[in-house]
């Protein structure tokens, strides 16, 4: 069991890092057309990245919040790490960006080292496990990312479907509605109104869309009724519908003032 915890947190770890590198550009000289050549991205990722390493060296004695609620939480604390964040805006991206690789550096070693890491950490807004919390600042730089256009490679879109998927399950879950994103996760959910339960085989109400759409529809850069619009979604039954209500998980658009 033992080996099998350290062999998932590697890969996640590896996933996390992979995720915060996209967010910093690749270039050393600016490049107009790169929005990641910005000074509020810029300071966002260092934040995030300082938040990570702060939390690596404080373990928790208390228990863990469950992830559903270190998101709630986090969602409320998102203002702290903006402020934190423009209280650094005066530099300029070409001083910026070397502080960011380095800050990202020292983090990836620490993740990757040889220096273990605790199980729970004490992060900005309380005891969590470390997974959690890496899981959910994979999830601001996935938001930071579909926010500025960037790109996501494919293990980090499967990682951040799972753990959005994951929460819908811990605050809605039930057995009413499944919804399926292929080929990274499936969550059953439960109706408002009342509907069928299903045990065995293909439940009445599905709905299933690709990665990319439910990672939009998950942190509030799309609609329901945008996507169904599109044919970006599926869905059978007639309780499906009732999804609407239930996203986004983290309405990420809304920080940024982007419309859906």
């Amino acid at each position: 069991m033992a080996d099998r915890t350290e062999r998932e947190m590697r890969k996640l770890s590896t996933t996390w890092v992979e995720a915060m590198r996209l967010l910093l550009p690749e270039s050393t000289s600016p490049v107009d057309s790169d929005p990641r050549w910005n000074c509020r991205h810029l300071t966002l990722v260092m934040v995030l990245l300082t938040d990570t390493l702060q939390t690596l060296d404080v373990s928790a004695t208390q228990r863990p919040m469950e992830l559903w609620e270190l998101c709630r939480e986090r969602s409320l604390a998102a203002h702290t790490l903006i402020e934190v964040a423009r209280q650094i805006e005066e530099d300029s991206p070409e001083d910026l960006l070397p502080q960011a690789s380095s800050l990202l550096s020292t983090v990836e070693e620490r993740l990757t080292g040889t220096r273990p890491t605790p199980a729970r950490v004490e992060t900005l807004v309380g005891p969590a496990r470390l997974t959690d919390h890496l899981r959910l600042t994979m999830i601001d730089g996935v938001c930071m990312a579909l926010a500025s256009g960037i790109a996501l490679p494919r293990a980090v879109k499967v990682d951040a479907c799972r753990t959005l998927a994951t929460i819908l399950g811990q605050t809605h879950g039930g057995r009413t509605i499944e919804l399926r994103v292929p080929p990274a996760t499936a969550v059953q959910l439960e109706s408002t109104t009342a509907g069928p339960d299903h045990h065995r085989g293909t439940p009445p109400n599905v709905a299933e869309s690709d990665m990319e759409t439910f990672l939009a529809l998950a942190t509030g850069f799309l609609s329901w009724s945008q996507a169904r619009e599109n044919g970006r979604i599926s869905t059978s039954g007639s309780h499906v519908e009732e999804l609407a209500e239930m996203l986004p998980v983290v309405d990420a658009a809304h920080r940024c003032g982007r419309e859906r």
